[in-house]
């Protein structure tokens, strides 16, 4: 499972063009059962083709991190939510978070169509410097601290 592959070639496995990605397996089952960092690599490669310059979000969390961002249907706001956990496995499938190492310095880009007035840090209410240029918004979270 961890030595390097038998170095025996095969055909392409992935068609990209334009439009769509074609692979010759099944990526998210082959994740979900192996864990395999190649083939989330590869995910995230055929996406980030296909997206360009139209991501939405970017982020510099660590790959336990979760990134979510939603727009408030009552209030012109926008929340991104960061959390991060490293998991450490007890028993055959439980995974629990026993240890909060919180990440500093997390930079975020969102593509925001809005001009964006202010980014604060809740629960903190600490405003944070940004930038927006062409529709995308920079900002760095000084700590992700989910302890408290």
């Amino acid at each position: 499972m961890h030595a390097p592959c038998s170095g025996e070639r095969y055909s392409s496995a992935i068609f990209r063009s334009e439009q769509f990605v074609y692979t010759a397996f099944n990526l998210f089952e082959e994740y979900k059962k192996n864990g395999s960092f190649i083939v989330k690599d590869i995910f995230a490669h055929t996406m980030d083709s296909l997206l360009k310059k139209d991501k939405t979000l970017y982020t510099e969390l660590p790959s336990e991190g979760v990134v979510t961002l939603m727009k408030s249907s009552k209030e012109p706001r926008y929340m991104n939510h960061l959390l991060y956990g490293t998991p450490v496995r007890r028993g055959e499938n439980i995974e629990v978070i026993e240890d909060i190492v919180p990440p500093y310095q997390v930079k975020v880009e969102l593509r925001i169509p809005e001009k964006v007035e202010k980014v604060v840090c809740v629960p903190q209410m600490t405003e944070l410097p940004s930038t927006q240029d062409c529709g995308v918004l920079c900002y760095t979270v000084p700590k992700v601290d989910c302890a408290k």
